[in-house]
């Protein structure tokens, strides 16, 4: 963020926070819908497990989002919707790497969004009470996009292999 007060900037983390919950919403559905009938068994449940965390980081987000003053991710989110998360008739392989990618997408926008709000910016447009919340629940994203993008790699590996 550019100036002290956080305000000047205030449209870029809006960006940020309507990118990644784009990202969250889409994977969390089209996981199921597309890809989740055609797959192998053996692929499934990893299937099952990144829609159903993406569900948990989306919830997570509009819990933090409420409590950011005058953050207002919908006029950035218009544009996003007309791109699609769609994985019909993709290979096992493409699956995971268009997985792969929107997971190091995630990641990147989670770390964007905690080096650009500082104890400093969080104390001006924080309303929630205590903002080490916000700090914790970003780094908990964080981690857990990481290890998303550890499994799906490993599953990548392993359909290579075959």
């Amino acid at each position: 963020m550019n100036d002290r007060t956080g305000t000047a900037n205030l449209d870029e983390l809006s960006w940020l926070f309507a990118q990644v919950y784009w990202i969250e919403n889409e994977m969390e559905g089209s996981y199921e819908k597309a890809a989740f009938s055609a797959m192998k068994e053996e692929h499934k449940a990893l299937l099952q497990k990144i829609s159903n965390d993406s569900q948990k980081h989306r919830l997570l987000l509009e819990r933090v989002m409420t409590d950011v003053k005058k953050l207002d991710i919908n006029a950035y989110l218009e544009p996003l919707k007309t791109r699609k998360f769609d994985l019909k008739g993709l290979s096992a392989r493409e699956v995971f790497t268009e997985i792969l990618r929107r997971d190091r997408l995630a990641l990147e926008t989670y770390q964007k969004i905690r080096s650009s709000c500082t104890k400093e910016i969080m104390e001006t447009i924080w309303k929630g009470g205590d903002h080490d919340g916000f700090f914790r629940t970003i780094e908990d994203l964080i981690a857990a996009e990481r290890k998303h993008i550890q499994l799906v790699e490993e599953q990548i590996s392993m359909i290579e292999k075959r």
